[in-house]
């Protein structure tokens, strides 16, 4: 249950919670481009661990192989999730996207 928590809060965060930026730098984009690929690898990840998570516990019933591999491939998705965080970590704090309203897209209604 808790794959599938991870993996439907890093997809919602990836395709409805990301602000829309505009006017980065070169620099700046290069880092948000990094951050989007990790967040993308975050999400292809985790769905592919919750497949491998549940064949392991019905199909192939917790064999110790099945576990194993369902754990490599979430372990590249905690890394993936590491790694966007990482890159907006240095877009906040380096680069400046965010603090303020700054680059970000304002949405009137």
């Amino acid at each position: 249950m808790a794959t599938l928590i991870g993996f439907g809060t890093a997809y919602l965060a990836a395709n409805y919670n990301h602000p829309h930026t505009f006017g980065l730098s070169e620099h700046a984009q290069l880092v948000l481009d990094q951050h989007d690929l990790y967040a993308e690898w975050t999400v292809y990840l985790g769905a592919i661990g919750v497949v491998v998570q549940l064949l392991s516990q019905f199909l192939f019933k917790g064999k110790r192989w099945s576990v194993v591999v369902a754990a490599l491939i979430l372990t590249g998705s905690a890394y993936a999730v590491s790694m966007a965080g990482h890159y907006g970590a240095q877009l906040v704090h380096i680069e400046g996207v965010g603090p303020q309203g700054k680059f970000l897209e304002e949405h009137h209604h």
